[in-house]
């Protein structure tokens, strides 16, 4: 394996498990102790959309940076699900910073600015808590994919410096 490879296999490694890090530190500390801290919604909601802004867009960074370790690395032996499963992490990345997380947003402001009795707040509240949800359930299948390929990268990265070593004693 030369240089090139090795360096970035450990980008991908560093970059995978930066991504897996803050989805676990974000997802079960920040945002709920924000939420039990602040009490209400309407105080903690727009800060943990700030958190969420910042963090989508390291997420699409990362993602990037995963999608180019794939294609330059390409090993046939890993690479089939390898790309897959980098591919569709990128697609949630993407889709959370250019579709769910501005709808989340846009859903917020029409709620706080629309009165209590008027007719559209039932329908905004309904359109936030959609795209909410929806962040939410993609985001459980984001943290296990995350896992996934974390251990598979793990095991791989462990086979592949092995089959270093061995041709570096020959």
């Amino acid at each position: 394996m030369n240089k090139y490879k090795q360096a970035f296999l450990k980008v991908e490694f560093l970059a995978l498990f930066t991504w897996l890090f803050f989805t676990l530190f974000i997802d079960f500390f920040l945002v709920p102790t924000t939420f039990r801290t602040l009490g209400t919604p309407a105080i903690a909601g727009p800060l943990a959309i700030k958190f969420f802004a910042f963090f989508n867009i390291l997420e699409f960074s990362i993602g990037m940076i995963l999608v180019i370790t794939e294609i330059v690395y390409k090993n046939r032996a890993r690479y089939n699900y390898h790309v897959g499963i980098v591919a569709l992490l990128f697609i949630i990345a993407a889709a959370y910073l250019f579709y769910i997380s501005p709808q989340i947003v846009k859903y917020g402001s029409l709620m706080e600015s629309t009165s209590i009795d008027s007719n559209m707040l039932k329908s905004y509240i309904d359109n936030h808590q959609f795209f909410h949800k929806l962040y939410v359930k993609i985001d459980s299948v984001k943290l296990l994919l995350l896992m996934a390929l974390a251990l598979v990268s793990f095991r791989n990265t462990k086979i592949e410096l092995k089959q270093k070593l061995k041709k570096d004693d020959l």
